[in-house]
């Protein structure tokens, strides 16, 4: 079996990424390489680049908050991800969903108090001789969130 030849650089290129993500086809990833004609230090400074973005990635990810995975390193080259601004981690202190679960919780609590009584007990209106336990709340979500 013939198998392809890498340049020197390439491999050290390759092996000096980090691998946290999945990094996708090493063909692939030559090709967009070569085409870049990239020399010993721009290898280094993308490797560079590539290795930041996947730290800021898992450090939010290891925080409980989400993030996309990076992408695979024949599109990183492809599309010069490298040039691009890598930003700070987002803290997932707060969130839309936590925020969204305050909101909840806020709203519940003040409907317990409007009521005067805990939901969870008779939570409804006396009608004749049985209790009415539907509740009507009006809906947090609307349609442009």
């Amino acid at each position: 079996m013939k198998r392809k030849q890498y340049s020197l650089v390439f491999e050290m290129f390759w092996k000096s990424l980090d691998s946290y993500f999945p990094k996708g086809s090493k063909v692939e990833a030559y090709r967009e390489f070569q085409k870049l004609e990239c020399n010993q230090d721009d290898a280094v400074w993308i490797a560079g680049r590539y290795n930041d973005a996947v730290r800021l990635k898992r450090a939010v990810i290891e925080g409980g908050g989400w993030s996309a995975p990076l992408k695979h390193v024949c599109r990183y080259l492809k599309n010069e991800d490298f040039d691009l601004e890598i930003s700070e981690p987002v803290t997932p202190k707060h969130t839309k969903d936590s925020e969204r679960r305050r909101q909840y919780a806020e709203f519940f609590q003040s409907t317990e108090a409007d009521m005067g009584e805990s939901l969870g007990d008779a939570g409804g209106q006396q009608i004749s001789t049985g209790t009415c336990n539907i509740v009507y709340f009006p809906v947090l979500d609307e349609s442009g969130d």
